[in-house]
């Protein structure tokens, strides 16, 4: 590709992710580019790209130049493995409609199950491997699996459901010492959100092909409630009425009033969490993205959710606009004190940031905002220092944003917090300093 055709494809791609065939879901994280990014690279992030064409221009590159993970190469293995069912003849990704994904689901089950009657009735057993080894050697070694998301059920602990990238859901009745695989059936291609009810086990909601399935008898069988067409983030049940259940997903905030039965759409806009007061769970909060302002904003609801406020005195803004980034954010509130807010934020605030943009803390239930650090991103310090942060990227910049990102909060110390990026953090004084 020439660099007339480069510039083309720069142009079309200004226009936003949300009305392209290319989306942003497709991605670990979108970066903000350099002047100097390969050709590729560029055309990957575009709006509406020639998947055959990026494929060619890669190959030509690493070619001529030396392969090292980053931030562009991973995205391509992701973007790469989501989109490859979507792109037609030309080279170009267009997306399956509701009614398509449908037919086309439909046709993969009845595959799926039919392979399962013939596995069966010919009685097929594991015979090995059943341990991997560090190269080389005999010492046993456990490599990566995408786990996305992951549930313990609060009537009976020792029921857990995992939902792994590839689309299975798993469950175990014995806190993890086995597990059965209880979406053989189904077609979720990627469970990225999952919620056991409080008092029943059996009852359980997942995210999966954009849209939200339920089953109640414990994984036997699912239905399809809602088709959201965007991925979800997390599913809540309320605490104390369970009648009430909210997904924060990528497109908007959704609830249901009948125990995830049907669904409606509550607020437009992408929401990264959802978190509930420990004391008062009729008080809820949300992180939702401000486009224009390129971060994100709590919202805070005294109703269940009826009616939402802005909560921002103190709150984080971006210091450079221009080259601002909002990559997405966590909630959490310690159960020994239910007032404090914490808010993690990724992204960029300014040129140079990496993806760690830092912590916010209220004192009120987020009427007020304090930074403990004192400030937002970059400067950091060494990788895996004991005093300067770093805590979202690799040293050459490389992070995956929102793709694996987590906060915790002690729920006996409300000054203990754990992030977790490509490495675990923990800070003990309120996220003023980090440990890597």
């Amino acid at each position: 590709m020439n660099r007339f055709s480069i510039i083309c494809f720069l142009i079309y791609g200004l226009v936003t992710m949300a009305t392209s065939q290319n989306r942003s879901e497709y991605f670990k994280t979108v970066p903000n580019l350099p002047e100097k990014t390969p050709g590729w690279v560029q055309l990957m992030y575009s709006s509406d790209p020639n998947v055959l064409e990026v494929d060619q221009l890669r190959e030509e590159y690493y070619q001529k130049n030396v392969f090292k993970k980053n931030t562009h190469t991973q995205n391509y293995k992701h973007w790469r493995r989501l989109i490859d069912n979507y792109i037609n003849e030309e080279g170009l990704i267009r997306p399956m409609n509701q009614r398509e994904e449908e037919v086309y689901f439909k046709r993969l089950k009845n595959k799926k199950q039919e392979q399962s009657g013939r596995s069966n009735s010919q009685s097929w057993i594991n015979i090995g491997p059943v341990e991997t080894y560090r190269l080389g050697t005999l010492t046993p070694i456990s490599y990566q699996v995408n786990v996305m998301c992951l549930d313990q059920s609060a009537s009976n602990p020792d029921v857990l459901y995992a939902g792994t990238q590839g689309g299975g859901l798993y469950k175990t009745i014995d806190k993890g010492l086995s597990w059965e695989l209880v979406s053989k059936n189904e077609v979720f291609l990627g469970v990225s959100a999952v919620q056991i009810h409080p008092t029943n086990p059996n009852n359980v909601l997942v995210c999966g092909n954009s849209r939200i399935y339920q089953t109640l008898d414990g994984g036997l069988t699912w239905t399809e409630r809602a088709y959201i067409q965007a991925e979800g983030y997390e599913l809540k049940f309320h605490p104390t009425d369970p009648s009430l259940v909210y997904c924060a997903n990528s497109n908007s905030l959704q609830k249901s009033t009948d125990g995830g039965l049907t669904w409606s759409r509550d607020l437009r806009r992408r929401t990264w969490d959802i978190d509930f007061h420990p004391v008062n769970p009729n008080i809820i909060y949300i992180l939702r993205e401000n486009v224009a302002g390129k971060r994100a904003e709590v919202f805070r609801s005294d109703n269940k959710g009826d009616t939402w406020t802005l909560k921002d005195i103190g709150w984080y803004v971006p210091t450079d606009l221009v080259n601002a980034k909002a990559s997405g954010g966590k909630l959490a509130i310690p159960a020994s004190s239910p007032n404090i807010v914490y808010v993690c934020l990724i992204g960029n605030s300014k040129a140079g940031d990496q993806g760690w943009i830092g912590v916010y803390k209220s004192m009120n239930k987020g009427d007020n905002w304090t930074n403990p650090s004192g400030q937002d991103g970059a400067p950091y310090g060494p990788i895996n220092g004991t005093s300067d942060w770093n805590v979202a990227a690799y040293g050459n910049g490389y992070h995956q944003g929102f793709y694996n990102f987590d906060l915790e909060v002690s729920p006996t110390n409300p000054n203990k917090l754990w992030v977790g990026t490509i490495r675990l953090a923990t800070s003990n004084d309120g996220g003023a300093t980090f440990t890597n």
